[in-house]
């Protein structure tokens, strides 16, 4: 299809998409003027007269509420959209705007201007200078563009409720987002990779900072003397200095974000009334958590997971390590039991004994504790340590393709291994990358069959697992003799409730699990739980039907 085509199909879509058709009164909506740009040089049926060749021209001739569309090419040109106008890109990737390394390669001077599909390149390098920089303006949207070799991807410069999302900003020296004197904007579900920090927020208050990914910044995310920011959902990877950054920065709201592999998971430095809750710190070089010079912090509902240093407190009080209602946070090196023995309920899902945390540094014997530890991680993960370990998953698998079941630690793992009990002849079944494809005979894994899994990822990694929960107890076939078993329930059961319709000594008379941190396999005993995410041997006297608990 031509271009001239295509510009009459999409002509004719966009002013079908402003008609509004009432019974009895039909008002008439006027459809907006849309102007068309095309590097591409002389006229014919590719080409038809009647484009500009650079968007600025396009700009010049309309008016507010045109739609520029430009076609794919590369535009060399200083932007500026100084009307309330919205840009489209014929693709991201190859409709181009070259700022020739000066100044901005789109700078918006209006309010409520949208932006889409574009790869914005070689801003200047001055302070301000952006792939898109919006300055003094209100209500716009800046939807999936690409900013790349830029000073910073993309500005808000006294700015407010805008909306930057669905973008990526990849190799941009200084800041990939950032966000300077400016209040109630969105910054959600970007992309950011290789930047001195990938989202900054300075001088900006009320802002939402949500369903992110960083990888390989210097700072993830970093506020600075700002306020009531909601950092929720994000998912921050290898950092070379913190993964969240809090300087004097105050009432904010930290939810649900996992930092992994970075120097510091997060830290707060002089920043007081925030709460940090269902977070996941793990793997992190240094410190998973460090305040300093913080107070008035809550924490609790997080998964602290074998971090060099889990936490460090310096010249820090007032930290709350629960909910105030008896739930802490989760530790991966806790090691006390939930059998009841602190006098709490047995199997409630609480440690009962505290954690006493020297990490604090204060040299003045103020002591950090946690009062209710969790004794499983928060949400659906499990933690896979280095090396071997044996795991189950409780939610029923939709599809139970390994490669799909596993697809959240891809690249980390090399080989899985499952006993099938059932089979007598050939009970062992593998699939290892290191092995010819025939060689496998492993390729589906479900919620019922405990798994040995071999990570090769330093550190280890976490496990997002997907699927249904059970609404009923679930059945597991138990054949004499040793059985690797699943344990698909979300509830942690001491041996005899974890059994429930066998009993031990009569049906069974060994249960092992393995303690992947420690290496070492593990026997239970009475007062020992079944764990969520665990994996099981189970020697059975005759073939029975185990039904799990939920």
């Amino acid at each position: 299809m031509n271009k001239k085509i295509a510009a009459i199909l999409l002509s004719w879509a966009m002013m079908l998409s402003f008609i509004v058709i009432i019974l009895e009164i039909t008002p008439v909506v006027k459809a907006p003027i849309i102007l068309f740009v095309d590097d591409e040089s002389g006229t014919g049926p590719d080409n038809p007269p009647e484009n500009f060749l650079k968007i600025q021209d396009a700009i010049n001739a309309s008016s507010d509420g045109y739609i520029i569309y430009v076609y794919n090419g590369t535009y060399y040109e200083n932007v500026i959209v100084n009307k309330t106008l919205t840009l489209i890109g014929e693709n991201k990737n190859t409709t181009i705007v070259d700022g020739g390394w000066a100044d901005d390669p789109i700078y918006v001077l209006s309010d409520g201007v949208n932006i889409t599909g574009f790869t914005v390149t070689h801003s200047g390098v001055n302070w301000y200078d952006a792939g898109i920089n919006l300055e003094s303006v209100e209500d716009c949207r800046i939807v999936d563009n690409i900013a790349v070799e830029n000073a910073r991807g993309f500005l808000l410069y006294y700015s407010n409720r805008t909306t930057l999302s669905g973008n990526t900003a990849v190799d941009n020296w200084d800041y990939g987002f950032f966000i300077d004197y400016s209040n109630n904007n969105s910054i959600t579900g970007n992309n950011v990779t290789n930047s001195d920090s990938g989202i900054y927020l300075i001088y900006s208050n009320d802002n939402t900072v949500s369903r992110n990914i960083g990888w390989e910044n210097g700072n993830g995310i970093r506020i600075s003397d700002s306020r009531n920011i909601t950092i929720e959902l994000n998912m921050i990877n290898s950092s070379w200095d913190h993964g969240i950054y809090l300087y004097y920065s105050d009432e904010n709201q930290i939810a649900d974000n996992i930092v992994s592999l970075s120097f510091d998971g997060i830290y707060l430095y002089h920043s007081t009334m925030s709460n940090i809750t269902n977070n996941t710190f793990y793997s992190n070089y240094y410190r998973g958590l460090y305040l300093r010079d913080s107070n008035n912090i809550t924490l609790h509902h997080n998964n602290i997971i074998n971090n060099t240093a889990q936490v460090r407190l310096q010249n820090s009080k007032d930290i709350f390590w629960d909910d105030g209602m008896g739930e802490g946070n989760y530790w991966s090196d806790y090691t006390g039991l939930d059998d009841g023995s602190g006098g709490r309920t047995a199997g409630d899902g609480v440690g009962d004994t505290k954690i006493p945390h020297p990490f604090t540094d204060q040299g003045n014997g103020y002591y950090q504790l946690d009062n209710y530890p969790l004794v499983d991680p928060v949400g659906n993960y499990i933690f896979l340590y280095e090396g071997w370990n044996l795991v189950s998953f409780p939610f029923i698998q939709s599809d139970t393709n390994l490669g799909n079941v596993l697809s959240s630690i891809k690249g980390s793992y090399t080989a899985v291994q499952q006993y099938n009990a059932s089979d007598s002849n050939d009970p062992w079944k593998h699939n290892c990358s290191l092995k010819p494809p025939y060689m496998n005979d492993l390729y589906n894994i479900d919620h019922l069959m405990g798994f040995w899994i071999y990570i090769t990822k330093f550190g280890g990694v976490l496990f997002e697992y997907f699927g249904v929960e059970p609404a009923t107890n679930q059945t597991i076939t138990l054949y004499e003799g040793w059985n690797m078993v699943g344990y698909p329930s979300l509830t942690s059961y001491n041996r005899t409730d974890g059994l429930n319709n066998l009993t031990f000594g009569t049906h069974v008379d060994s249960v092992w699990t393995y303690d992947a941190r420690a290496q070492k396999l593990k026997e239970l005993g009475p007062s020992d739980h079944f764990k969520v995410g665990y994996g099981y041997w189970i020697r059975a006297k005759d073939e029975c039907g185990w039904e799990v608990p939920l």
